[in-house]
């Protein structure tokens, strides 16, 4: 048998337990927010609760404005290098044009309508969605070429629709315009397929970040507010949150975005690789400029080589063509088509320009790398959400020194002031916005590794990024080994040190995209739980007693 004083012992000692397990829940009810502090509650309810919609309205705006001023960044990057590409194109095309009308006149005019549906189909080559690769532009507009030079070489002849696709096929084996089609589809294929995926990045980005505008802020992150912003105003304390308690606090609230972190970063990552390569091995002007250079050349070569031109032509195509029994020898050639001077390269001013547009492309960049992670101490920076003095503010529960460790979007459930009943309860939040991320991320990485210079097909828009079709050849040899589709690879944010106990990731299963998420840690409260079972064995002793 248990003595007198034993019983009384086990009682209070269930008492105290339940005490302190009250008050902590009381703090941090689901309905309202008491708050600890020796100053006097002086705000009526009405009070509290405008203050509070005031504090939650601040913290959305604060965020909406940062990403919107990403996207209109992104949205006039857009524009400015789609003009750039525009107006380059446009000179080389007046440079081309001048050229041409002073060394051959009237035969340039007559068919000038060839040269602008080359630059017509070059500009369009540039947009999202086009089917036609460069190779086929440059083909269609030589064998149009070769159709107008031999008719102009021999004029008075009529060819059949069945001799002209004869001719097409043939004078390639001839090598007609020497190996100038095939020098100018390796100029402009590369380059101005990866500088329509470089565009085609901004605009997917510009749209995955309007998902973000929408930010619904959990119970949790609503009572921490309150506590940060009304219990202050309430208790007529002028002084503003402590930095670090204002990190932790918004930390908890931005919580469900920062797993969007690694896939933004090695998302920002690959598309300023991909500004560094047009900046440099697959510069824009630079594959530009010699395209009126190298025309001409294929031009001078036919004319070198017209004679034998004609006769293999007579000889495969127009045999059964009378026209052609007797050939006259032609002085047109000599006399109206002159030789155009090789026009010298040189470091233009487009090359400056465009340098100095990818400079400053890739130095922004480089500053928002770190979108989501630092949004907490990007705003507590601001003088109107935290104190610049550390040792006297407002640090939840009176005013002086914030001795709570802060912590950052690397260990999200180490937060001290998201404990208790008040963990974060983060579940799946921007599913299809870190899927795109994912998606868009590979895309890059796929076409820096060189894997698209063969194809330099069609680009799919944001409209596309959430399948993966099982017949699409740009993935069907690609190597997700470091992608960001496998787990553990990526960026630090992402990394084995900076292991979470919640951690969506993406994987590719037959040739599908699926989302793998862990389980998440929740709370037991079972009979047998380490919190409970102490007081209620205790309790069952006192009762037998």
């Amino acid at each position: 048998m248990f003595s007198d004083t034993l019983k009384w012992f086990l009682i209070l000692l269930i008492t105290t337990t339940q005490i302190s397990s009250g008050f902590y829940f009381e703090r941090r009810d689901t309905y309202r927010v008491t708050c600890s502090s020796p100053f006097e509650d002086q705000c009526t309810m009405e009070e509290r609760s405008r203050s509070r919609a005031t504090a939650i309205d601040m913290l959305t705006r604060k965020h909406q404005d940062r990403v919107i001023s990403i996207r209109h960044f992104l949205k006039s990057q857009l524009h400015v290098f789609n003009d750039f590409f525009s107006k380059t194109l446009r000179t080389i095309h007046m440079d081309l044009d001048l050229m041409f009308s002073n060394t051959y006149g009237s035969f340039y005019q007559e068919n000038i309508q060839l040269m602008n549906d080359l630059f017509q189909k070059i500009k369009g080559f540039s947009v999202n969605f086009a089917e036609t690769s460069m190779k086929t532009i440059i083909q269609l507009f030589f064998d149009e070429l070769f159709q107008v030079m031999f008719s102009i070489t021999n004029p008075f002849y009529s060819i059949t629709h069945d001799q002209r696709m004869c001719m097409e096929n043939f004078y390639k084996e001839i090598a007609a315009f020497d190996d100038i089609p095939q020098k100018i589809t390796n100029q402009l294929s590369l380059p101005l397929s990866n500088w329509k995926h470089f565009l085609g990045s901004l605009e997917s980005l510009h749209e995955i970040l309007e998902g973000y505008l929408n930010i619904t802020l959990k119970a949790e992150c609503e009572r921490g507010l309150t506590r940060m912003e009304t219990c202050a105003q309430c208790q007529r304390i002028s002084e503003k949150p402590c930095r670090a308690y204002c990190v932790n606090i918004l930390s908890g609230c931005t919580h469900q975005m920062l797993d969007s972190e690694g896939a933004w970063k090695m998302t920002t990552e690959s598309i300023v690789k991909l500004a560094h390569q047009l900046n440099h091995r697959q510069n824009l002007v630079s594959a530009l400029q010699p395209i009126p250079v190298l025309i001409s050349e294929a031009v001078m070569h036919f004319q070198e080589k017209r004679d034998y031109i004609t006769n293999k032509m007579i000889g495969k195509c127009l045999l059964d063509n009378a026209d052609f029994g007797l050939r006259r020898k032609r002085s047109i050639a000599s006399s109206d088509f002159r030789a155009l001077s090789v026009i010298p390269s040189k470091k233009s001013r487009d090359h400056l320009i465009l340098n100095q547009m990818f400079q400053s492309f890739s130095s922004k960049m480089e500053e928002i790398n770190v979108f989501f992670g630092n949004v907490p101490e990007n705003l507590c920076g601001e003088e109107d959400w935290a104190s610049k003095d550390n040792e006297r503010c407002w640090n939840g529960t009176d005013v002086g020194f914030y001795n709570l460790p802060t912590v950052n979007y690397t260990h999200p459930f180490k937060n001290p002031e998201y404990q208790g009943i008040d963990f974060l309860t983060f579940r799946g939040s921007y599913i299809e916005e870190r899927l795109r991320l994912h998606w868009l991320q590979s895309r890059v990485s796929h076409i820096l590794s060189g894997k698209e210079s063969q194809k330099a097909h069609t680009y799919y828009s944001h409209k596309a990024e959430a399948r993966v079709q099982t017949d699409d050849e740009d993935y069907a040899d690609y190597d997700y080994e470091g992608s960001a589709n496998s787990p553990g690879s990526g960026s630090n944010a992402l990394s084995s040190s900076s292991k979470r106990e919640y951690s969506p990731y993406f994987r590719k299963n037959d040739e599908k995209i699926e989302i793998v998420i862990e389980p998440y840690p929740v709370k037991s409260f079972s009979l047998f739980s380490k919190s409970l079972f102490l007081p209620v064995f205790m309790l069952v002793l006192v009762l037998m007693l």
